[in-house]
Parts: structure tokens; C-alpha cells; sequence
């Protein structure tokens, strides 16, 4: 099993509110179908696929940016 940490903080918003960030950023990790948990400090994902943790690193990456952020940053550990 493949475990990954995942936290991506949007730059530059003008409030104070991340929740619509994190929420776009969980809707694209649903339409990965890769298992995840969320916890106060970011997100654990979890496959037995390779290939499936960076497609779905990049695309909950992307759904933040789509949001209209100019700057995402993203972290992985484990």
C-alpha cells in the first residue's frame, strides 16, 4: 500500500475562508476514486498504484487553481 500526505495552500486570497479551496480540492480527488482522509493538517491518500497517487496529487492540485487562485502551494510527505 502506497500512503501520501498531502497539503496544498492556496496564495493570495483575500479571505480568510479556505473552504472553498478544500472543497474543490476533495471533489477532484473524488473523481480520481483514490481513498483519502482528511485531517486538520491535510489529506491522506492511499492506493496501490503509483501512477494513481500523482494523478491525483496533480488533480486536486489543479482544482485549486482553477478556482482562480494565481498561487498554489503543494506539499507531499511520507
Amino acid at each position: 500500500m502506497i500512503t501520501a500526505e498531502l497539503t496544498i495552500i492556496p496564495i493570495g486570497t483575500n479571505e480568510t475562508s479556505l473552504s472553498e479551496y478544500i472543497a474543490a480540492a476533495v471533489k477532484a480527488l473524488n473523481n480520481t476514486g483514490i481513498k483519502y482522509e482528511l485531517t486538520g493538517m491535510g489529506t491522506i491518500i492511499e492506493t496501490e498504484d503509483l501512477d494513481k497517487i500523482f494523478i491525483a496529487l496533480k488533480a486536486a492540485h489543479e482544482a485549486v487553481f482553477n478556482t482562480g487562485v494565481e498561487r498554489v502551494a503543494t506539499s507531499i510527505n511520507r
